[in-house]
């Protein structure tokens, strides 16, 4: 990302291209290459592989639609206004249909996405 001279960043949901991601489709406010400690990603989920992270924290809010997610065995509901937080070794996944803003720390990185049965924890 060029730098501006600014010390803000404005980003605009419209503009962010949309990309397949594990999960479903997501477009990055903040990610890779942006030089932040974080990354901010709109996510629409249509059901996802169980998975986990050994850095990232994230944090899932629900912004529309519904589901189901299972962390580390025990199942909820997903809705609109729920906000989730994933420590770092949570097995999750989620079905249904529904877009959450995903906030991790530090920023994503391929090489922090782990499925249960192929490595060990």
């Amino acid at each position: 990302m060029e730098s501006t001279g600014k010390r803000y960043t404005v980003r605009r949901l419209p503009d962010l291209e949309k990309e397949v991601s594990r999960c479903g489709t997501r477009q990055r406010f903040f990610s890779q290459g942006d030089d932040t400690p974080a990354f901010i990603h709109q996510v629409h989920i249509q059901g996802s592989r169980a998975h986990y992270h050994k850095r990232a924290v994230e944090f899932y809010y629900v912004l529309e639609g519904s589901g189901i997610m299972t962390v580390d065995g025990e199942t909820f509901p997903l809705e609109p206004g729920v906000m989730v937080k994933l420590d770092p070794g949570a097995v999750h996944s989620s079905k249904g249909d529904h877009r959450v803003l995903v906030i991790g720390i530090p920023d994503i990185a391929e090489d922090d996405i782990f499925f249960p049965g192929e490595e060990t924890r």
